[in-house]
């Protein structure tokens, strides 16, 4: 800094090779309040930008260390804006969170039932995964991000479908497990009776 400059005339020149004035560049995090506020969010992403929300609690611990690398996420792919509330750079994607014991009916209507958890929507196409992500599970959620975004309208419209086909296979083995202990308890009880038949023929 120059001699005899009051901190009023200093200029960022003055600090070039100092490396002490910084553009504060804050991503943009929505906070969802509402399922209403939540359908609407959701509902303008009309572009091709991929859409993150973050589901967490104010008393989670992991939910907290989560958050730190959520918003470097953020700073990195989303929309930045300046101390004075202007938007400096517009991203690649769309980052939101939601509070879990502010939006209890919301988070249960999506079946939210670990923290952190996460959503991924990208456009017209709606959702695309959904998953309960940790803090050492992060690197799933970039690899996540990074093969989307690497993708084109039918590879996601292709993986979409795989994906629904394989939470629609989980929906349903649990009931063929059902369906074929009721049917070898079927079996069983139709042994038994041909062996008392049988014994008294």
């Amino acid at each position: 800094v120059k001699a005899g400059l009051f901190l009023s005339d200093v200029t960022k020149d003055d600090f070039s090779d100092l490396d002490i004035v910084r553009t504060d560049n804050r991503p943009i995090i929505t906070e969802i309040n509402s399922e209403k506020e939540y359908e609407e969010y959701i509902s303008q992403n009309t572009d091709s930008r991929l859409t993150v929300v973050k589901f967490y609690a104010s008393w989670c611990k992991s939910c907290a260390k989560f958050g730190v690398r959520y918003k470097k996420l953020a700073k990195e792919h989303g929309d930045c804006f300046d101390p004075t509330g202007a938007i400096t750079k517009e991203g690649n994607m769309r980052f939101a969170q939601v509070e879990f014991g502010d939006n209890l009916k919301l988070c249960r209507s999506l079946g939210i039932k670990r923290l952190p958890y996460v959503y991924i929507y990208r456009g017209d196409e709606g959702l695309l995964c959904d998953f309960a992500c940790g803090p050492k599970k992060f690197p799933v959620l970039i690899d996540k991000v990074n093969e989307y975004l690497g993708m084109s309208q039918e590879e996601i419209d292709f993986f979409r479908v795989f994906n629904e086909g394989n939470n629609l296979s989980k929906e349903i083995a649990p009931i063929l497990q059902v369906t074929k202990k009721e049917e070898k308890k079927e079996e069983k009880k139709n042994s038994m009776i041909k062996h008392l038949l049988s014994v008294f023929e």
